[in-house]
C-alpha cells in the first residue's frame, strides 16, 4: 500500500504545475488512504495477538477479547478491517478520480495511467455500492473489489514508465 500511495503522490506532482489543488486534494485523499490501512496494519500485528492471549488465558478481558476478536472479523466483507481497507481503497478511488483528466495529457504512458485510474474510480465506487442494489452478495464483495484493482495496477505500471521517461529527460 505504501507504494500505491507513492505512485498516486508522484502522479499528483506531475499535474501539480498546472492544477495545484488538484494536486494537494489528491494528496490528502493518499494520506488519508494511507492511514486507513495503516490502522488496519496496526490492529492485526498489535491488538489480535493481545486479544488472542487474553482469550487463551481464559482472563476477565476475555468476553472482551471475543467480542473485538467478532467484530474485527477479517473473513466477512463488513467486518472492521475489511471496512477500513475498503475505506481506503475508496480514498485511492477518489484521489485518482480527482487527477485523472489532467494526467491523461502529459504523455503516452500518464495517458495510460490516467484510463486505468479513471476505470479504477468507476468500477470500485460500483462494486462497493453493488451489494445496497442487490446485484452482488456480501461473499461476492472481496472478488469484486480484487477485480477492479487490475486498471489501478495498470495505472501504477504505466506511472512508472513515466517516471522512468521522466527520469531520461
Amino acid at each position: 500500500m505504501v507504494a500505491f500511495s507513492v505512485a498516486f503522490a508522484v502522479a499528483a506532482w506531475q499535474i501539480f504545475d498546472n492544477h495545484p489543488l488538484r494536486a494537494v486534494t489528491s494528496w490528502v485523499f493518499t494520506l488519508m488512504a494511507t492511514m486507513a490501512f495503516f490502522i488496519v496494519k496496526f490492529i492485526n500485528v498489535w491488538s489480535v495477538p493481545m486479544m488472542t492471549k487474553a482469550l487463551a488465558s481464559g482472563s476477565a478481558e476475555s468476553a472482551s477479547a471475543e467480542t473485538a476478536l467478532t467484530s474485527l472479523a477479517p473473513s466477512i466483507a463488513f467486518g472492521f478491517g475489511p471496512s477500513l481497507d475498503y475505506l481506503g481503497f475508496a480514498l485511492y478511488a477518489i484521489a485518482g478520480l480527482v487527477i485523472w483528466r489532467k494526467l491523461y495529457g502529459i504523455s503516452t504512458h500518464s495517458k495510460i495511467a490516467a484510463i486505468g485510474l479513471l476505470l479504477f474510480g468507476v468500477l470500485y465506487f460500483l462494486a462497493i455500492a453493488a451489494p445496497y442494489i442487490s446485484l452482488l452478495g456480501q461473499a461476492d464483495m472481496e472478488d469484486a473489489a480484487t477485480v477492479t484493482a487490475i486498471p489501478l495496477l495498470v495505472a501504477v505500471i504505466a506511472l512508472f514508465f513515466r517516471f522512468k521517461e521522466q527520469r531520461r529527460a
